[in-house]
C-alpha cells in the first residue's frame, strides 16, 4: 500500500499527502482492530460467566448425560455469540463516517470467528468434558 508507492518507510511528509483511498483503508484497518477488541471483551466476560455457572465434569455420572450437559453449553453458546454480536454492531465506531466510511458495511461485523474462539479457549469445562467423551471408546453414546 503505502510502502509500494514510495518504495520506503513513510515519513511525516508523506502521511499528509494520504490518498482518500488510502484514509479509508487506514480507517477500516482501525474498525478492524475496533471490533476485535469489543469481541475480545464480550466474549473474555461472557465465556468467564459462562465456565463458573456450568457444572464441573463429574466422571461417575453417565457419558450420555455429559454429551447433553455439553450441548446445551453449545446452544447457551451459540445465544450468547449471537447477542454479543448484536451488541458490537450496536456500539458505534468513533471514525464512522470519516473520509466517507461506513462502519456498517465493515464484513467482520457480520461474522465475527474471534468470538467463537475466545468463547472456546476460556469454556475450561466445556473443553474437559469434550476431551473426556473423544477419549471414551465413543464419541456418541450409544446407551441412554
Amino acid at each position: 500500500m503505502l510502502l509500494e508507492r514510495w518504495g520506503n518507510p513513510p515519513t511525516r511528509l508523506h502521511l499528509f499527502s494520504l490518498t482518500l483511498l488510502d484514509m479509508i483503508q487506514l480507517v477500516r484497518l482501525s474498525a478492524v482492530a475496533y471490533v476485535g477488541f469489543l469481541s475480545f471483551v464480550f466474549a473474555f466476560l461472557f465465556s468467564h460467566w459462562l465456565d463458573k455457572i456450568t457444572p464441573e465434569l463429574d466422571q461417575s455420572k453417565p457419558k450420555w448425560r455429559t454429551f447433553i450437559q455439553v450441548a446445551f453449553q453449545f446452544a447457551l453458546i451459540g445465544a450468547l455469540i449471537y447477542l454479543s454480536r448484536g451488541l458490537i454492531k450496536k456500539i458505534p465506531f468513533p471514525l464512522d463516517g470519516v473520509s466517507g466510511y461506513d462502519h456498517r458495511s465493515l464484513g467482520e461485523l457480520k461474522a465475527l470467528p474471534l468470538i467463537v474462539f475466545i468463547f472456546m479457549f476460556f469454556q475450561e469445562r466445556t473443553q474437559d468434558k469434550m476431551k473426556f467423551l473423544i477419549s471414551s471408546q465413543s464419541v456418541i453414546p450409544t446407551k441412554f
